[in-house]
């Protein structure tokens, strides 16, 4: 401790709390905080609940489970790979989810309210979300917008709206 910091690996700390360290877990220089339970022989196990890593060679913040299973990496580009090391199509690499079997991910909204994928090319107005894929839980609709409007829709029934909302027949458009 010095200065009301607090270093772990370093002596001479310059943050409030600073991680230093050259394990192997992920090559030299790598930092990691770490807990865990004692193991069937007394001892403390080797980060057997959990470890927030930061690797040296790759510069990537990892997080693991369950000894040393890799959940969650933040890359030295931003990008968050979740279940994997290797990062996506390069146009759509910026959150890459991956698993060996069926693979998905869930927007829970609430009841009465909507879930969103909102394409945006600007921080305010109609801009945030000038195409987006939407669905209306009061309701079950699916929406698709374009230029900041909807487009089409699918209503609960399996009618198609295309400019309208109300899809009276199995597809109807109105001009």
């Amino acid at each position: 401790i010095a200065n009301g910091k607090v270093g772990i690996g370093t002596t001479a700390p310059t943050q409030k709390l600073e991680v230093l360290g050259t394990t192997n877990l992920f090559g030299n220089g790598a930092a990691s905080v770490q807990w865990g339970d004692t193991n069937y022989i007394g001892h403390l196990s080797y980060a057997s609940d959990g470890a927030i890593v930061r690797a040296a060679n790759g510069k990537a913040l990892i997080f693991q489970t369950n000894h040393t299973n890799e959940r969650l990496r933040i890359d030295s580009s931003g990008r968050v790979l979740i279940g994997t090391t290797t990062e996506g199509y390069s146009g759509g690499d910026d959150l890459t989810i991956s698993t060996s079997g069926d693979t998905g991910m869930t927007i829970r909204s609430g009841t009465s309210s909507q879930g969103t994928i909102a394409f945006s090319d600007a921080t305010s107005g109609a801009d945030e979300y000038r195409g987006y894929i939407q669905y209306l839980h009061n309701g079950d609709a699916l929406l698709f917008g374009t230029a900041s409007s909807e487009r089409f829709r699918i209503k609960s029934d399996g009618n198609f709206a295309i400019g309208n909302t109300h899809g009276a027949k199995k597809i109807h458009i109105s001009t």
